[in-house]
């Protein structure tokens, strides 16, 4: 018990120090009640977890929390965004007379249905915003993706669990990109969205860094009390933990820090403070290099170049970005983390890890046989062909989302997978450029979506389809669809004013 008190004061302490050293960004992007009222929030969930005996004294707690937080607030996308890694995805069977377990709940169902679904009796019922009709194409494709996914499990499955399945699929996925769609079609509200995830992040980011060097994953309390798993693993690294903080994953916390790090490159604009620039900037490249995980050290550059290859900034500008970083990487490449960050990559000679890199290319050379046997809709017990590729932990890792959505439900399945990010990209990247020049900062935001989206993209191609990755792969396009109706709002404003000065000149 002392020892859950001690890591509860520790996350704490870090949090306060986030949110007092970001407020005046914040401050910027939604007003100081709606700011209160979330931190508020995180805090008081945050001790809840910490001292609740069970997952299910959280959730009743938790829940009235979730449902007054987002009424009161002006944007319950921005507070499902922060709180949306608060505590680990910790999944708890539902109990049910005479069935097993009616289905599993965990943070991310308690916040879609107690903070999402009140959210979409508040947004307008005709799919109108502005006079702009609400595109239907994206939604569509993600509900052909889950019928697939529900048609290709029923021939091994029961009724019963086919249903749950198409219930989880709505909750999980459907019902994210439906409010994130409708309750982000204004400059205010997107801008307010991805700070609200920056904040998450940056949280994620001092937690992962306090956690790898006490050695020391903070969190791991909270599962083994709520599920008495007592066995947890800690990966390390040139003598150095491997963090998780609360995304439940190692990969997944890469992933975020990501994320955050390309929304830092927007939200630093708002920040007139170098030192609070430098530590923000110290915070995620430290953390994202402390996961050790080569895919999100790509996506971060990938993240980064793919912005300045959209943005419209001047050189000056991009050069001030690139000696930013050039100075945080040369202070790091000094210090003993740069002799490690070397020793971890291949390409430069770097031996460490290199069993994970043996293993992933015997693991694509296997998948791509199997998937050439069930080319066009997958193989459901595809696992059972793979039984020498399970490792020492006793798992058949599929690192990889695009050849474990290929090998499940063949090139249908990818194709409806894919489809839906890369047609959102696609509109994005329409919508930025023929608003620059009315809303520069509309542009921007396009800009960012967009980057994260690339980043995103090869980032897939390193990590399963688990936890942040799947919530935060929906809120892209929940997002990238809400900015397309913000972008023609603000073109039809654009040519009304131009028909009234031409009105007013005859």
């Amino acid at each position: 018990m002392i020892e859950n008190f001690k890591a509860m004061v520790f996350v704490l302490l870090l949090a306060t120090c986030v949110f007092a050293v970001t407020k005046p960004v914040m401050l910027r992007y939604t007003s100081e009640g709606d700011w209160k009222r979330r931190r508020n929030a995180w805090m008081a969930l945050t001790i809840v977890a910490y001292l609740s005996p069970s997952f299910w004294l959280y959730a009743l707690i938790a829940a009235p929390v979730y449902v007054w937080t987002s009424r009161k607030d002006s944007n319950p996308v921005a507070v499902y965004l922060l709180l949306l890694q608060v505590i680990p995805q910790i999944s708890v069977p539902i109990p049910v007379v005479g069935i097993k377990t009616l289905f599993s709940l965990d943070n991310y169902r308690l916040l879609s249905i107690f903070v999402l679904l009140p959210a979409l009796w508040r947004t307008p019922a005709d799919g109108q915003v502005n006079g702009v009709k609400t595109s239907r194409l994206l939604g569509a494709l993600i509900l052909a993706y889950g019928a697939l996914l529900v048609i290709n499990q029923s021939s091994y499955t029961s009724f019963t669990v086919s249903l749950r399945s198409t219930f989880l699929y709505i909750v999980d996925v459907y019902l994210v990109y439906v409010a994130v769609s409708k309750w982000s079609t204004t400059r205010h509200s997107i801008s307010d969205a991805l700070a609200s995830l920056f904040l998450a992040c940056a949280i994620l980011a001092i937690i992962a860094v306090f956690e790898s060097t006490k050695h020391w994953l903070v969190y791991a309390l909270i599962e083994q009390r709520w599920t008495g798993v007592v066995n947890v693993f800690y990966l390390v690294r040139y003598g150095m933990l491997r963090p998780s903080a609360s995304s439940g994953n190692v990969l997944v916390l890469g992933y975020l820090l990501a994320i955050g790090l390309g929304l830092w490159l927007e939200i630093k604009k708002e920040s007139e403070s170098r030192t609070r620039n430098l530590t923000i900037w110290l915070a995620f490249i430290v953390g994202l290099i402390l996961t050790y995980s080569r895919g999100p050290w790509a996506g971060a550059v990938v993240i980064a170049l793919t912005r300045m290859f959209f943005s419209e900034a001047s050189l000056k500008a991009h050069i001030k970005t690139v000696g930013s970083i050039a100075v945080v990487a040369i202070c790091i490449g000094l210090s003993p983390l740069g002799d490690r960050i070397i020793r971890a990559l291949p390409f430069f000679g770097g031996t460490e890890g290199i069993d994970t890199i043996i293993y992933r290319e015997r693991l694509l050379e296997r998948s791509l046989t199997l998937i050439k046997e069930n080319l066009f809709f997958g193989d459901q017990l595809v696992l059972a062909k793979m039984e020498d590729l399970r490792q020492g932990m006793g798992i058949i890792d599929i690192v990889n989302t695009y050849v474990e959505v290929t090998l499940y439900n063949g090139i249908v399945g990818l194709a409806l997978f894919l489809s839906p990010l890369l047609i959102a990209l696609a509109r994005v990247y329409g919508g930025f450029g023929k608003v620059n020049r009315l809303d520069p900062a509309l542009a921007r935001l396009g800009v960012t979506i967009s980057s994260c989206i690339v980043g995103t993209l090869v980032m897939l191609g390193t990590c399963s389809f688990i936890f942040a990755y799947q919530k935060i792969y929906y809120v892209l396009i929940g997002l990238s669809a809400g900015y397309v109706m913000a972008a023609r709002a603000e073109l039809l404003r654009g040519q009304d004013l131009i028909g009234a000065v031409s009105a007013r000149a005859r």
